[in-house]
């Protein structure tokens, strides 16, 4: 019994890591193909302003401004959205199993939970 749980839970590890890889290289491809478009169009709203605009713009302001803003955009569609959704599928379950193993205690907690968020 103990050799057969052992392989269930190796097994179950490499499995985890397989995914967790997987969702990172689709996470990241993702956000790159996010922080492509919105650079080509950034580069195309750029060139349609005018020449005054850009005399009176300072290059390197632009430039810092449209690298940081980009960052944080990929990272936002990158893995910041799947830890989202992680996170509030981690509280639905949690709050189930508690319901199951005992609906007062489950009950209270998500009042006070809920009490807390509107704080």
């Amino acid at each position: 019994m103990l050799t057969w749980s052992v392989l269930a839970l190796l097994a179950l590890t490499v499995i985890k890591g397989l995914l967790n890889y997987g969702q990172g290289i689709w996470s990241e491809t993702a956000s790159q193909n996010v922080a492509y478009d919105l650079r080509n169009e950034i580069q195309r709203k750029l060139t349609q302003l005018s020449f005054s605009f850009h005399d009176t713009s300072e290059t390197g302001e632009l430039l810092s401004r449209a690298i940081q803003d980009m960052e944080r955009i990929r990272f936002l569609t990158g893995r910041a959205s799947l830890r989202i959704f992680e996170d509030a599928f981690m509280i639905l379950i949690t709050m189930i199993i508690l319901i199951a193993m005992d609906l007062k205690l489950g009950l209270l907690v998500l009042l006070i939970w809920v009490q807390e968020e509107k704080i």
